[in-house]
């Protein structure tokens, strides 16, 4: 019988490299190289879309494959765990530095003094509960 097809022409896509897709699948709509895989003389100037055809097929026409959901997933919580990394990494670099700067000075008399000066203040605040723990196990043994 005679159908009557409708269909919106279209230049062909250049071959895109390193791009695959899964067998008896194309990847891009390279024209030669369609025309290769069909095997039958085939006019590579362009490709139809189609619109419309009459009679509509009997059985069920090709659908378009469904587009990829556009969700953003766990991006936003990717971001701020690393800039959380980020901080405690520059929180621990500024830690390694001053204790760097207190083990090279450690002979210098006015790093001497506020060394002493901590040592004070560690002494003047109350024990923590695993320091009484400690002493009550030591005074038991």
């Amino acid at each position: 019988g005679v159908v009557t097809v409708t269909a919106r022409l279209k230049a062909g896509e250049p071959e895109l490299p390193g791009r695959s897709a899964p067998e008896g699948q194309i990847a891009t709509v390279n024209l030669p190289d369609i025309a290769e895989r069909v095997g039958s003389p085939t006019f590579t100037g362009a490709y139809g879309l189609l619109i419309s055809e009459d009679p509509a097929p009997a059985d069920a026409a090709p659908f378009a494959t469904p587009r990829p959901e556009e969700d953003e997933g766990p991006h936003l919580s990717y971001a701020f765990q690393w800039l959380v990394f980020a901080i405690i990494a520059f929180v621990g670099l500024g830690v390694a530095i001053r204790n760097e700067y207190r083990f090279i000075n450690a002979d210098d008399p006015e790093e001497q003094e506020r060394e002493r000066a901590r040592q004070a203040k560690r002494a003047r605040k109350q024990p923590s509960d695993a320091d009484v723990e400690d002493r009550i196990l030591d005074e038991a043994r």
